[in-house]
């Protein structure tokens, strides 16, 4: 049974650590909203745990709308989101920059800082200098995605497929072939593609699927025997990044701790270009107790791994995560979820209780 009576959602889920221990891995949401002064407010209701991944439609076909929450580890601390790029106003702007930043406490650089190119619509065109990349149409307000992004399928072999994101644009693209085909427009700032047929790295801030490289080249073999019998299914320890579904761009191996904050800068649309809001990060950790048979209770130490942001809503949830044997918890384990008790300001508290098996 998984008691929580804090305004926060909670969950957990049964499976194997990097190791092949067989663990119940408790997980703990915490949802907010910001301004465009970078004020948070805790959001109610929280959101809902994610338990599957989630497409924008086809699986093979498109990227991730929302990832998967209800793993049993993460490495480090990561973040990822869906935003959209905003240019100035009263400007007919063609390119822009938006920038996300991490920075945790005391630190004077940036843990994280990633800074994306937006450029208005542009097509290969033939010139005297050879295929060329046109001028970039005026950008509007423009959703950052992978299909965007530079990937996709090799149009003359699509048995060859970008690997790091298959439904991009650009993949493989012959100078013959090339005329009047749109050219990526959600760059790496420092990775921009100049000619037909370059290969650069996917600019994007959104969460990665399970079979995009580099996390499909993560996977171990399969021990069918091991499989069948519901065991550890694989031939060798699983990475420690196995469950990380940012760029690996966006992870770090620095825990989070209290006083980091968030930058980002582009990606609200009542902010002039360039304006940077500032967001600091709650650090509330989750108090949690493993009940035992004999009713003794074993504080256990949670850790939050994963920011996710919704950059047009302005929210944001932080997921905390902690561990525990299968083999320590009895035929009935039961946990308890609870605030600090410097946090006893929120006056609804909803009690949700699960059963675990």
């Amino acid at each position: 049974m998984l008691h929580n009576t804090s305004s926060w959602q909670a969950d957990f889920t049964t499976g194997f650590s990097k190791t092949a221990d067989e663990i119940i891995s408790i997980i703990v949401k915490q949802s907010f909203e910001f301004d465009d002064q970078g004020n948070v407010f805790e959001k109610q209701p929280c959101d809902a745990i994610i338990s599957s991944d989630e497409h924008h439609g086809d699986p093979h076909k498109t990227s991730l709308k929302a990832a998967n929450e209800l793993v049993p580890f993460k490495r480090g601390f990561e973040f990822y989101g869906n935003f959209s790029a905003y240019p100035p106003k009263g400007i007919s702007a063609r390119v822009v920059e938006v920038t996300c930043k991490l920075i945790t406490h005391n630190q004077k650089k940036p843990e994280i800082e990633k800074i994306l190119r937006i450029t208005g619509q542009r097509n290969w065109k033939k010139s005297l200098l050879g295929t060329v990349a046109s001028d970039p149409q005026i950008l509007s307000n423009t959703q950052i995605n992978y299909e965007n992004a530079f990937g996709g399928i090799n149009q003359l072999k699509p048995e060859q497929v970008y690997g790091s994101n298959p439904v991009g644009r650009g993949y493989k693209l012959k100078s013959k072939n090339a005329k009047l085909q749109q050219l990526p427009t959600i760059e790496l700032a420092s990775y921009f593609i100049k000619r037909p047929g370059k290969e650069v790295p996917t600019g994007g801030f959104g969460a990665i699927p399970l079979f995009w490289s580099p996390r499909s080249d993560n996977i171990p073999d399969i021990a069918q025997p091991q499989l069948m019998a519901g065991k550890f299914p694989y031939k060798t320890p699983l990475p420690d990044d196995f469950y990380n579904t940012a760029p690996q761009d966006q992870q770090t191996d620095i825990l989070f701790s209290e006083g980091c904050f968030f930058t980002m800068s582009g990606l609200l649309p009542n902010l002039d270009y360039r304006q940077e809001v500032k967001i600091l990060l709650p650090f509330d950790k989750p108090v949690l107790k493993h009940i035992k048979e004999e009713g003794m209770r074993e504080k256990l130490d949670m850790q939050c791994d994963t920011l996710v942001i919704e950059g047009d809503e302005q929210s944001f949830s932080l997921i905390w995560r902690a561990q525990i044997k299968k083999s320590d918890c009895g035929l009935a384990p039961q946990f308890s979820i609870e605030k600090r008790p410097k946090n006893k300001v929120v006056k609804t508290k909803v009690l949700q209780t699960k059963d675990i098996t």
